[in-house]
Order: structure tokens, then C-alpha cells, then sequence
């Protein structure tokens, strides 16, 4: 049996195995409080990057997970049937669940997700939002994840556009 609770690790709240996408999820639950203010931001920021902060935890479970697939293959199988299929070559990926949301989540190192949208981000039905914003200059961004970082621009050529309408 393999034992969850290692010294220098911690606690692992949820492992979560997809075999549909080779996945498997580390998760660490968070009770945050809530903060819906851009100054508040500032806390979580520290919460989670700070030395012995949240990032440096759920990283060093992953580590140990990625080190121990073996083990927890074998586990996999003696608790749920010896037709469970093999773990070992899925990628691991540490995420965190928390109960509100947080700016700090639309820009985090490691993925954050409400309770309300684990089901759909473990189906695979999870899309984070894309925005194209036009700038006074009329150049256009293309916003995504992690959306507090500079973004990218869209190069539209013009010229092709009207190529292509005078061709009607």
C-alpha cells in the first residue's frame, strides 16, 4: 500500500487518473477567502509564490507522484481491478480546486479551478476564454491564458481581405 502522507511531500488531497486522456491530475484543495478586488490579488499572489508557498508544494507532489508511478499503478490495480489500465507514460499535471474564484488564478503557475469546473476541466470540456481586443491604433490583441501577461498580436492583412472580396 502505498502511503500518501510523505514526509517532506505533504498531504495529497486528490489524485485524480483520466485514462481517456493519459492524464493524471495532483490536486490540493484551497479554502481562499473571498477577494474580489485587484489589490487583494496581492495576498494569493504571496500565498501561492512565496518560498514553502502553494506552487512550492504542489510541486514537489507532483515530483513524487511522477517518481512513484509504479507504485501507485500497482495501487491503481489492487483497489479497482487488475483491468484498470496502465499509468505509467501518463503526464502529470499538478492543479489546485478552490472554492471562490481568485484574480490571481487567471494568472498562476499552476492551473487554478473553482469546485464548479473540475468536472468539466477532468472531461476535457474546460475552454479558457479568448479575447480579441482592437487597440485605439485599430492593431489587434489576442488575449488568453495567462491573461495577465502581455499578449500576443494579430496581424490581419488587408489586402488580402479585399482580394479575396473582389473576387465575388
Amino acid at each position: 500500500m502505498l502511503n500518501f502522507d510523505i514526509e517532506g511531500v505533504g498531504e495529497i488531497d486528490f489524485i485524480i487518473i483520466v485514462h481517456d486522456h493519459n492524464k493524471i491530475y495532483v490536486a490540493d484543495c484551497k479554502h481562499l477567502q473571498g477577494r474580489y478586488d485587484m489589490m487583494s490579488q496581492k495576498n494569493d499572489f504571496s500565498n501561492f509564490r512565496k518560498k514553502k508557498g502553494y506552487d512550492e508544494q504542489i510541486q514537489r507532489k507532483v515530483d513524487f507522484i511522477e517518481g512513484h508511478l509504479e507504485e501507485l499503478n500497482y495501487h491503481n490495480k489492487q483497489i479497482y481491478g487488475k483491468e484498470q489500465p496502465d499509468i505509467n507514460g501518463y503526464n502529470v499535471e499538478g492543479i489546485f480546486i478552490i472554492n471562490t474564484p481568485t484574480f490571481y488564478m487567471y494568472n498562476s503557475v499552476y492551473r487554478i479551478y473553482i469546485v464548479n469546473d473540475i468536472i468539466d476541466v477532468i472531461s476535457q470540456r474546460y475552454v479558457d476564454r479568448e479575447y480579441t481586443i482592437m487597440t485605439e491604433n485599430e492593431m489587434f490583441l489576442n488575449v488568453k491564458y495567462p491573461y495577465f501577461q502581455k499578449p500576443s498580436y494579430l496581424l490581419i492583412d488587408s489586402l488580402n481581405i479585399e482580394d479575396e472580396e473582389g473576387d465575388e
